[in-house]
């Protein structure tokens, strides 16, 4: 009775494979795509989940060099310089959307 479901199963993937592998292998290079651009953003956000540092970002999404990342002890105490928080700034929800649309298109 098991090995019958497992043979029932395992032909039911097999089926399913056969008839959908075009639209797998597009949707896997898509979600690789986002993965990618994702990680891209990612690379520029400040790492901090307090308050407004949640929405700093290094200039148009860039990754900062070292001396420019941002500091969640230190962005706040020291003031804003003239280039935003070392050149961190806040992004709306919608800029960040606009950025990933244009990385993944």
């Amino acid at each position: 009775m098991e090995t019958e479901i497992i043979t029932r199963v395992k032909d039911l993937i097999a089926d399913f494979t056969k008839n959908h592998s075009e639209e797998l292998s597009e949707l896997l290079q898509k979600s690789g795509k986002i993965i990618d651009a994702c990680q891209l953003i990612e690379r520029s956000w400040s790492g901090s989940f307090a308050g407004w540092h949640g929405k700093m970002y290094y200039q148009n999404f860039e990754t900062p060099p070292l001396q420019k990342r941002f500091s969640g002890m230190w962005g706040g105490r020291r003031g804003l310089h003239r280039d935003g928080m070392n050149g961190n700034q806040k992004k709306s929800p919608q800029r960040l959307r606009d950025k990933l649309d244009r990385i993944f298109h």
